[in-house]
């Protein structure tokens, strides 16, 4: 980003105004997030996504450093948690390398030792990657998980249903149809770190304080509900698996070869 800016100010030094923009995006800020106060406040469990991101906030020393993973844990933060510090929220990006969180946050506390150092991460990510706990252990990182359980592969389930009307291997399950989720928090345990499961959304604050005060490793099970993250503006993961509108819609065209290209209009390239 940084080099962007240098190669726009070589650009355009004098840069470029837009009067009103700013005011219209904060106005559109400020519309969102009262759209969603209600569901940000909301006390019924398990919890709401937006919940948790409403407690940890308020909890959290505003220069904690928060490592998301892949789901909604990464989008709802990117798009409703409020960044005051720069450098403090990290994210795996477009990679979406599930695993990613629960063992990033190990070298950011090594590197920031003073700091706290939290990692928001979902069940099936965590599932990926639950060892790295052993390390904490072994070398005594006190860092924290948050695990946004909604047993499910949250994101790809609402993918899977959308464009094959089904959410086979996405969301966990028993035989006779009961929701499903290792017990995270008893597991932490086994590898000899503290870790509570929480029971209530009013429990979680008091708890993640606990957490934080304790000055080790941390496990925190949360329940949450598969909500999927609002999609306002320009931004919908849907419409990556969608080519078939897009042909309808004249957007993309689709070669005999099977690929799908942008038609040129005008000078504009492939």
């Amino acid at each position: 980003l940084a080099q962007i800016l240098d190669a726009a100010k070589v650009l355009r030094p004098e840069g470029i105004r837009r009067p009103g923009l700013r005011e219209k995006i904060a106005g559109a800020k400020a519309q969102f997030k009262e759209a969603n106060r209600a569901i940000c406040e909301d006390s019924r469990f398990p919890m709401t996504p937006q919940r948790i991101l409403k407690d940890v906030k308020e909890v959290l020393p505003e220069d904690t450093l928060i490592f998301t993973d892949v789901g909604w844990n990464k989008n709802g933060v990117a798009q409703q948690y409020d960044i005051t510090v720069p450098g403090t929220i990290h994210h795996p990006s477009g990679l979406a390398t599930m695993g990613f969180g629960s063992a990033a946050l190990l070298g950011a506390k090594l590197a920031a030792p003073h700091k706290v150092v939290v990692t928001l991460i979902g069940d099936g990510g965590f599932g990926t990657n639950p060892s790295v706990i052993a390390t904490a252990v072994e070398q005594d990182i006190p860092v924290i998980w948050i695990v946004m359980n909604n047993s499910a592969f949250g994101t790809i389930a609402g993918l899977e249903n959308a464009n094959f009307g089904t959410r086979f291997g996405t969301v966990f399950q028993t035989p006779d149809g009961n929701s499903y989720s290792p017990d995270w928090a008893a597991i932490a345990r086994g590898y000899g770190i503290e870790a509570v499961r929480i029971e209530s959304a009013d429990q979680f604050a008091g708890a993640l304080r606990t957490a934080v005060e304790s000055g080790r490793p941390y496990l925190l099970d949360v329940p949450m509900e598969n909500i999927a993250v609002p999609t306002p503006g320009c931004w919908n993961i849907n419409d990556i698996y969608k080519p078939s509108e897009y042909v309808s819609q004249g957007k993309l065209i689709k070669k005999k070869d099977g690929r799908y290209v942008i038609p040129k209009h005008g000078d504009s390239h492939k």
